[in-house]
């Protein structure tokens, strides 16, 4: 080759000048349409209401474009936007080739998932993502909520949109530990008690809990030779005993991490989440204020 390069490159002048002459070859490539590597997509944008927990959104399925897109021992992790967190570990199955991911590998990380791959695909493959439960915090601002692959923009996929409206028709109450008063939609009422923290635990009185989650006094029955309180909304009842860490719910044993006590003057005391989640509400706990929120639809 360089033989023949000589020939052609070179002109001999004479004894001491070489001239070069330089060839010019263009190479024109035709593009064709390759496949991307990676895909997802989903059925239907769930509208989420912020402040709320346990929120179902459809299933999201990843495609490979080319086999092997999945690499051997690969950790994949799908976040969500910021703010949004998975509420339990979703279930992950491959539904189309022969992709195989490492059995009980899927692991929740709050912001993310992680799944491990077990063997690379021979064949473009599908792997989908059901089960699918999001908390979305109140500081989500409105607009699309997104899961990712490895946080790339490029492979993401709107999966719910945030409402911030939701929350208009909501009410909301404060109770701040140490104060002898709440708030209910903005609206200060005056207690006989005030919240107080005991084992990392915050305790609020019982008896305006059920205010603030719009319970009438017919819907609440205090038996004081049992020590047992019950408690009426819509179609479904609690029923906890003072001393005993377990919920009654509609008849089926809630174990709590805490036990309800009575303080002076005679009110029964216990953290707010054990009630108000279990009638639909949210809690939230606000720690540079030392302040619960809850929210709950109205009646």
């Amino acid at each position: 080759m360089y033989k023949g390069l000589w020939r052609k490159g070179f002109k001999k002048m004479n004894k001491t000048k070489l001239v070069l002459t330089v060839s010019v070859f263009i190479m024109i490539v035709t593009l064709v349409n390759i496949p991307p590597a990676l895909a997802l997509s989903t059925s239907e944008t769930t509208i989420l209401k912020i402040g709320v927990d346990n929120q179902p959104v459809q299933d999201v399925v990843f495609f490979e474009g080319t086999p092997a897109a999945f690499r051997e021992g690969q950790e994949l992790r799908i976040y969500l936007t910021p703010g949004v967190e998975y509420s339990c570990t979703p279930s992950v199955t491959v539904t189309e080739g022969d992709l195989d991911i490492e059995k009980g590998s899927v692991s929740d990380h709050g912001s993310y998932i992680s799944i491990i791959v077990k063997s690379e695909s021979t064949e473009p493959s599908a792997l989908r993502i059901s089960n699918l439960r999001l908390k979305v915090n109140r500081a989500v601002p409105d607009g699309n909520v997104v899961m990712s692959f490895n946080n790339s923009r490029n492979l993401s996929e709107v999966v719910g949109k945030v409402d911030l409206y939701s929350m208009l028709n909501r009410n909301v109450s404060k109770f701040q530990v140490g104060k002898y008063y709440y708030s209910l939609n903005s609206n200060d009422r005056t207690m006989d008690v005030a919240p107080y923290v005991k084992n990392g635990r915050v305790f609020l009185p019982l008896v305006y809990i059920c205010e603030a989650i719009g319970l009438d006094k017919s819907d609440i029955h205090w038996n004081s030779i049992e020590q047992r309180l019950t408690l009426y909304k819509g179609n479904k009842s609690i029923e906890l005993k003072v001393g005993e860490p377990i919920l009654l719910v509609n008849g089926s044993e809630v174990f709590m991490d805490t036990s309800p006590e009575i303080v002076e003057p005679g009110r029964v005391m216990l953290p707010a989440r054990w009630v108000v989640e279990k009638f639909g509400g949210t809690v939230e706990w606000m720690q540079s204020t030392q302040t619960v929120n809850i929210y709950m639809e109205p009646n």
